[in-house]
This record gives structure tokens, C-alpha cells and sequence, in this order.
């Protein structure tokens, strides 16, 4: 049976990830700083670690990120894939976000594209599968932009949230054949701004022009169109 590798397999995604292909029969392992049980332990940005942890490796599933640092973010691919070139890796798939072509100056944005070009011009066969956030970001958002009983919210900003579990599924299902490029977008049924997302979760928004490059390329960006929808 092939074997895959999911990185970042601790995260929101990749916990998913791991669980599907279980489920599904496949034999696949775990790579993290943090690694849970049956999980391999190594670090992406320095290569600890990481060429182990490929050997009789067939398909990799790169969904390890770092929001927080754009440049980590993009030296962790180019090790990932160097180390995948060495190690004979015959699939390489990469988790990234719809709209990451409309950076709008955000570095983080700028950086999963910049992934997503090194990925194209590598040896390996790839799929490069785009999703929109899920709602466990719109969560995120709304918590960092809470602030005691008010909810501030950003004008403009739309989404169109996806159930991880869906995007986990669908990436399992794509690590089982053969590399496709670049598939369409998976998406949420629904888009809706992110002060709908407010009221949803029981908050009456402060709606305000906030200008941080993260809202601005989201409101550039396409936010699923031409997409492959899935159920909440």
C-alpha cells in the first residue's frame, strides 16, 4: 500500500487529514513540531527530520502553515520539496487558499502563491488544491477582533467558509489517484460577509473601514467563485 505523509498534521486540517485517510484504508503518518501519537516529530524550517520521515514515502500532503511569518512559510515548502525531489516522492499536494493570486499586499498571501510556483516548477507530479477559509477562521477573526462586549468587524470582507472536514475528505479522495494540477476551488455553499458571520454567532457587529492588507486581499479576491461547493 502507498504511504503518505501529511504535514502539519496537528493543525485544524491536518488532524482531519489523517483521520480520512485512515478511515479510508491508507497508510498514513503525521509529521509536526507537536507530533500526537503515531506521528513522526520534525521541523520543516530547519529540515529536522524531514528527509526520516520520507522514506517510502508516495505521496505527501503539505498542509503545514505559518500565517504568523510569510518567509517561514515559503522555506518550509522549498525544504519540503527539496527533500521530496531527493527522496523519489511520486505525488506532492499542497493545501492553499482561494484567492491567494489577489495578495493584496498581504505578505502571507504573497507566500502561498510563491509555494504554489515552486510546487509548478518542480519535477514532481503535484496537485495544487485551493479551498476558502474554514469556519474555524471566521471564528479566529471574530475572537481577535472582540474586544470586551464590542465585536468589531471589517467593511467589505466576504466569505465563503468551508467545513474542514469536507476539504480533509476531498484531499484524501485526490491522494488516492493520480496528481491532478490544479483542480477547482472547494468552497462553502454560502458567501456572506463577515458581519453576517457576527450576527450568526450572536454579536451585534461595529462595522469599520479596518486597513490591514489581510481584509484588503480579502476583499480582492474571488472568495470561491467557480468553485466546488460542499455542505457546511
Amino acid at each position: 500500500m502507498e504511504k503518505v505523509l501529511v504535514t502539519g498534521s496537528t493543525g485544524v486540517l491536518g488532524r482531519q487529514l489523517l483521520a480520512a485517510l485512515q478511515d479510508g484504508g491508507r497508510e498514513a503518518v503525521g509529521f509536526s513540531r507537536t507530533p500526537q501519537r503515531g506521528s513522526l516529530a520534525g521541523d520543516l524550517l530547519t529540515g529536522r527530520g524531514v528527509q526520516e520521515a520520507l522514506s517510502s514515502v508516495h505521496t505527501v500532503i503539505h498542509a503545514a502553515t505559518n500565517p504568523k511569518s510569510a518567509l517561514d512559510d515559503l522555506q518550509m515548502g522549498q525544504n519540503l520539496l527539496n527533500a521530496c525531489q531527493r527522496s523519489g516522492v511520486q505525488h506532492f499536494i499542497y493545501v492553499s487558499i482561494a484567492g491567494v493570486n489577489y495578495s493584496g499586499g498581504y505578505d502571507y498571501y504573497r507566500s502561498k502563491f510563491a509555494v504554489e510556483r515552486l510546487v509548478e516548477r518542480g519535477s514532481i507530479p503535484y496537485t495544487i488544491q485551493r479551498a476558502t477559509p474554514f469556519h474555524e477562521f471566521a471564528a479566529l477573526l471574530l475572537r481577535m477582533l472582540r474586544f470586551g462586549p464590542l465585536q468589531f468587524v471589517p467593511q467589505g470582507v466576504n466569505l465563503q467558509p468551508v467545513e474542514a472536514a469536507a476539504v480533509a475528505a476531498e484531499v484524501a479522495h485526490i491522494a488516492c489517484g493520480d496528481a491532478q494540477g490544479h483542480p477547482p476551488d472547494l468552497a462553502g455553499p454560502e458567501i456572506m460577509s463577515l458581519e453576517e458571520c457576527a450576527r450568526l454567532a450572536g454579536y451585534r457587529p461595529v462595522v469599520l473601514p479596518i486597513p490591514h492588507p489581510a481584509f484588503r486581499a480579502m476583499r480582492q479576491g474571488p472568495h470561491g467563485r467557480q468553485a466546488k461547493s460542499h455542505r457546511w
